[in-house]
């Protein structure tokens, strides 16, 4: 199969073996879509657009449309699958790279780069520790990506969670703002009554 992203607002799902056939056409987005990835095992596939979604789309449903979807508040230029299938890479317009658990999509994402302009491509490295990046700022850059204990990594090494202007400033003003680190207190700004590390409301203004 090869998929294809495009300005119409559509992923279309080609049949390579018989390349005369009509396409699968997805349109969940509702604007341009900018991005599609296959998952390692070829039965997801991840898509991000103007939009400033992220939607997974389950190869084997039997249907075309999405299952999930990851809402940011600026679009989405690149969608990267780890190998183990665990974790989605997205690159956005805020030249933010952000790292989702899949298997906990209520969990707020690993920021692993920070570049100064739209990022338009991301990559894993074929075992998953290493991640590239390239963008409008003309620059390709690696990280480390460890994504099976990346987040106990960083709750260990940091000393605070993040402060409610640094969470709507990295990860969005629409985004309810949640601890990262459970072992550690809410971040300056942030409600302080949240031991249980539950979802909490994001101040308006």
């Amino acid at each position: 199969m090869l998929a294809s992203a495009s300005d119409d607002d559509t992923i279309r799902l080609w049949d390579l073996s018989n390349p005369n056939a009509t396409p699968i056409v997805m349109n969940d987005h509702g604007d341009e879509v900018w991005h599609v990835a296959f998952s390692a095992d070829g039965r997801m596939l991840a898509s991000g657009g103007r939009d400033g979604s992220v939607r997974l789309w389950d190869l084997g449903a039997g249907d075309s449309s999405s299952t999930v979807v990851i809402g940011l508040p600026v679009g989405v230029g690149a969608v990267a699958f780890s190998p183990d299938g665990k974790n989605l890479v997205s690159g956005s317009d805020d030249g933010l790279v952000r790292l989702w658990d899949l298997t906990n999509l209520a969990a707020p994402p690993a920021i692993l780069e920070k570049l100064s302009r739209a990022v338009f491509s991301t990559a894993f490295s074929p075992e998953g520790q290493t991640l590239a990046t390239g963008g409008a700022d003309g620059t390709v850059r690696l990280s480390i990506a460890r994504t099976e204990t990346l987040s106990e990594k960083v709750c260990d090494l940091v000393w605070r969670n993040l402060t409610l202007a640094e969470w709507q400033q990295f990860v969005g003003k629409d985004v309810p703002y949640k601890r990262t680190c459970a072992n550690l207190p809410p971040g300056e700004g942030a409600p302080t009554d949240s031991a249980d590390n539950a979802t909490m409301p994001v101040a308006s203004g």
